[in-house]
């Protein structure tokens, strides 16, 4: 069976060890030209490695959960971890269109006597704004305060 190689022909791929800025060291692969290779590996070696990486972004996730007082989830360690990056980037979905978000979900989240009366709002006016795009933010960030399941948030990413 012939076998196609789509790379161009001047393009060269090696695996180089590298030592990350975190002071562990990897095997990457690097391929293009002189200068692309070089790029990745400068790339590898002023970033962290992708254990570390993984590790400080999980440390974010759970430092902004904290911040905004949101309740831990309930499922195993792997759906908890997953679940609340999917959370984070539902989060940060909704303060890019409305900035205010943090503060509200703060807010409801500390207080939940006003977050029972806001929710009451919103259900009260769901059947004349439904569709409305303010309205189904709103209905999103109700579902991130008061979902308590990793497996929701895995399901209904």
């Amino acid at each position: 069976m012939l076998k196609l190689d789509y790379k161009n022909k001047g393009d060269k791929e090696m695996k180089e060890t590298v030592t990350y800025s975190c002071g562990h060291k990897g095997l990457i692969e690097v391929w293009g030209s002189q200068a692309e290779r070089d790029r990745k590996i400068y790339a590898c070696e002023n970033g962290l490695c992708p254990e570390c990486a993984k590790k400080q972004q999980q440390e974010e996730i759970e430092a902004q959960i904290q911040e905004l007082g949101l309740i831990t989830l309930q499922g195993s360690e792997k759906q908890i971890e997953w679940a609340n990056k999917i959370r984070f980037e539902k989060i940060k979905f909704l303060i890019s269109h409305n900035p205010a978000t943090k503060d509200s979900i703060k807010i409801f989240s500390a207080d939940k006597e006003k977050f029972a009366k806001y929710k009451s709002n919103i259900q009260a006016v769901a059947e004349k704004y439904n569709g409305n795009a303010e309205f189904e933010l709103a209905k999103q960030m109700i579902k991130i305060i008061e979902e308590q399941t990793a497996t929701w948030y895995i399901d209904n990413k």
